[in-house]
C-alpha cells in the first residue's frame, strides 16, 4: 500500500480529473467548511433519521386519522431532514464528488417530501 493509495487523483469536492485531492483553494476551503458542518450536525441527522420512523407509530395510535396521513408526515419529516442535512455515503462521495453528492441528497429529500405531500394534504 503506497502513498497513492491515500492521495486522491480526483478534486475532493468537485470531482474534477488529474488533481492531487484539490484543483483549488476554493475547493479544498469549500469541502473543510462542509467537513465541520458535518461534524457538527452528523449526531442530530442520525437522531432525527432514527427517531423519526418510530415517534410516528406511537402517535399514530393516538390519534383518530387516516394511516396514510402518518405515512405522508413522516416521509415528510424524513425529506426535510434530508435536504436540510444532506449527507450522503462515502461511496456516493467517491463518486460524484462531495459537491455533487450534496446535491444529490438534496434531490432525494425533494423527492421524499414532494411525494408525501398527497397524503397530508
Amino acid at each position: 500500500m503506497g502513498i497513492e493509495s491515500i492521495i486522491s487523483k480526483e478534486c475532493k469536492w468537485c470531482n474534477a480529473k488529474n488533481t492531487i485531492n484539490f484543483c483549488s483553494d476554493e475547493c479544498r476551503e469549500k469541502f473543510y467548511s462542509f467537513a465541520a458542518f458535518a461534524r457538527k450536525y452528523i449526531k442530530l441527522f442520525i437522531i432525527l433519521i432514527i427517531v423519526c420512523p418510530f415517534a410516528f407509530i406511537p402517535i399514530s395510535a393516538f390519534i383518530d386519522h387516516d394511516s396514510l396521513f402518518f405515512f405522508g408526515a413522516m416521509f415528510l419529516f424524513l425529506g426535510v431532514t434530508i435536504t436540510a442535512l444532506s449527507f450522503c455515503t462515502t461511496q456516493t462521495v467517491e463518486l460524484l464528488g462531495l459537491r455533487r453528492s450534496i446535491i444529490a441528497g438534496r434531490i432525494c429529500g425533494i423527492v421524499m417530501i414532494v411525494i408525501s405531500l398527497p397524503f397530508i394534504l
